[in-house]
């Protein structure tokens, strides 16, 4: 395929090669082979290459097509100037995701222990409210069992009071219908 056609003189690239030996991305180096019309062909391995002038295929479109040049050389300094950066950056990403997942699970757990503590506290203190509501509840039936009591008491009181008084007026109706002189003799004699 690095042969050229109708006396073109080219070289088949894929769109990553292109990108590579430019120094742009491949989306870059897509949009370039649509504006100059390049031709597209696929291999038998179904990859997409794209014939590029001689001029293109270096870092400038001046470029004489009377030097010819090693762009696989290039292209390979190119890539591992690009990759090295690349694998650099991304061990530092890595490390910063685990460090920022250790300390994401350190305080997930730092908060799982507070959580626990502050339940276990916010039971003690429903604990102890049971205890204090029990404790007056046992109060307020000792108190309505001393009021019932009292309120007994009182009733008993006030039936004795009425028997009381009801024998006292009976006591009086029986002294004043004894009549004057009858009354002197009982109280002279201490009856």
């Amino acid at each position: 395929m690095d042969a050229a056609t109708d006396g073109e003189e080219g070289r088949w690239m894929t769109y990553a090669e292109l990108a590579a030996v430019r120094g742009i991305d491949r989306q870059s180096a897509a949009r370039l082979s649509w504006r100059r019309h390049w031709r597209r062909q696929k291999d038998n391995h179904g990859t997409l290459r794209v014939f590029v002038p001689v001029e293109w295929q270096d870092g400038s479109q001046d470029a004489s097509r009377d030097e010819p040049r090693d762009t696989t050389q290039d292209a390979s300094r190119d890539i591992s100037r690009v990759i090295k950066p690349l694998e650099e950056a991304i061990a530092t990403l890595r490390e910063q995701s685990e460090r920022a997942i250790t300390a994401l699970k350190e305080q997930q757990e730092h908060e799982r222990m507070e959580l626990r503590e502050q339940t276990d506290r916010e039971r003690g203190r429903a604990d102890a409210a049971d205890r204090r509501a029990d404790r007056a509840e046992a109060r307020a039936d000792a108190l309505h069992d001393r009021l019932t009591a009292a309120e007994a008491d009182r009733d008993r009181a006030r039936a004795q009071a009425h028997t009381a008084q009801d024998e006292l007026r009976q006591v009086e109706a029986e002294w004043r219908a004894r009549g004057r002189w009858a009354r002197l003799r009982a109280a002279w004699r201490g009856e």
